[in-house]
């Protein structure tokens, strides 16, 4: 729980409890927001996409001309290996957006969405000391500026 005090200090205690609301019963009535949904949906389209790119590139070692007089050639033409080099890339693009919104969507959480100004109950499930002794006065951006100053003079 966190507040900030009349004279700009923050307080930031670690409790444990409940939120009682009008009605008298635990919790809070809200609408919940979850996004992961379209997190998921990114996943999926980038998954599908990259599955069509590697269908789409050419493999150039299986159609190598054993017998030529400079060696082995590619039977590839310059077009069909551009084309698979890009159809290469563009995979490899998709598998890394796939990866990023795997991993979004993995640190997403549903929020509820409650309206402001409810009056509600906090029970605490073990004492706390909520008195702001051991709490940090907010800095300004001036103080943060003149503390970093100080701080490279004396270097």
């Amino acid at each position: 729980m966190s507040w900030v005090e009349q004279d700009g200090v923050t307080v930031e205690k670690k409790v444990e409890g409940w939120v009682i609301g009008e009605d008298g019963r635990p919790g809070l009535r809200g609408e919940v927001v979850d996004r992961s949904g379209e997190a998921v949906r990114d996943t999926l389209l980038a998954g599908m996409l990259s599955g069509l790119s590697g269908f789409l590139k050419q493999e150039a070692t299986s159609s190598v001309y054993p017998v030529s007089p400079f060696g082995q050639t590619n039977a590839l033409k310059g077009k069909q290996a551009l084309g698979g080099a890009a159809s290469t890339g563009a995979g490899n693009a998709l598998d890394k957006l796939a990866e990023f919104s795997i991993k979004r969507a993995e640190q997403m959480q549903p929020v509820i969405l409650i309206a402001s100004g409810r009056v509600v109950d906090v029970v605490f499930k073990s004492g706390v000391d909520l008195r702001p002794e051991a709490a940090t006065p907010s800095l300004t951006l001036m103080d943060a500026q003149h503390k970093e100053q100080k701080h490279d003079k004396d270097f």
